[in-house]
């Protein structure tokens, strides 16, 4: 019993811990960091996650609204796209992982922000689903997004190339 509560009192005076990703203001992912760093190498002048858009996203399928009974929920969240580059007045969102909500978001803030263009760069083009029916790629091409897929952004997106 002794022990249990030396072992508590010493975790009670730790220092606490630290999200890592909170002490690396900069970046959020691995993937983001080298994205940046390509992006610093080549001159190209970007801003990252400066601005936040309220964004509307059709809720999950099978969610009921609780007042009213209604099975078309919508609720309002902010979206930041990763990269901005201003010469280009280009919004870039890296993504390692395309999973529903971030489908949902990114098909929200094309169509409420029709004149802000977006373009996705994945990690790896991997599949939707566990069926292997459509990859990253299949799924931006069915809906019209311009993506690509590699560690750097690609120099067709960039104005001068």
């Amino acid at each position: 019993m002794a022990r249990k509560r030396k072992a508590k009192q010493k975790a009670r005076n730790a220092a606490p811990r630290v999200n890592r990703w909170a002490r690396q203001r900069e970046w959020r992912s691995g993937f983001e960091k080298g994205i940046r760093v390509d992006l610093l190498k080549r001159g190209i002048p970007f801003e990252y996650e400066p601005k936040e858009f309220a964004i509307r996203v059709a809720g999950s399928p099978g969610h009921v609204c609780a007042s009213c009974g209604g099975t078309k929920i919508n609720r309002l969240t902010r979206y930041t796209p990763d990269f901005y580059l201003p010469k280009e007045n280009l919004w870039v969102e890296a993504k390692g992982k395309l999973d529903a909500r971030g489908k949902r978001a990114i098909l929200a803030f094309r169509e409420q922000y029709p004149e802000e263009p977006l373009h996705v760069l994945f990690q790896r083009d991997n599949w939707t689903t566990r069926t292997r029916r459509e990859k990253y790629t299949g799924w931006c091409a069915r809906h019209n997004v311009t993506c690509a897929v590699g560690p750097t952004i690609p120099q067709e997106w960039i104005l001068g190339s």
